[in-house]
């Protein structure tokens, strides 16, 4: 998969958090660990793309 538009690489991640999420045991300190991991990461995803604007 070639990533090339912000839209694409969302979509990417969504997939990897989807099949991460696949993986884990419902209610597991990893995925807990996974949701609050994928909350940093969208929060400094928001704060760079403000900064490039």
């Amino acid at each position: 998969m070639k990533v090339e538009t912000k839209e694409q690489y969302r979509a990417a991640m969504d997939r990897i958090y989807y099949l991460l999420t696949m993986l884990l045991e419902p209610g597991s300190p990893e995925e807990q660990e996974l949701k609050e991991l994928t909350d940093t990461v969208t929060v400094y995803e928001a704060k760079q793309e403000k900064e490039q604007e």
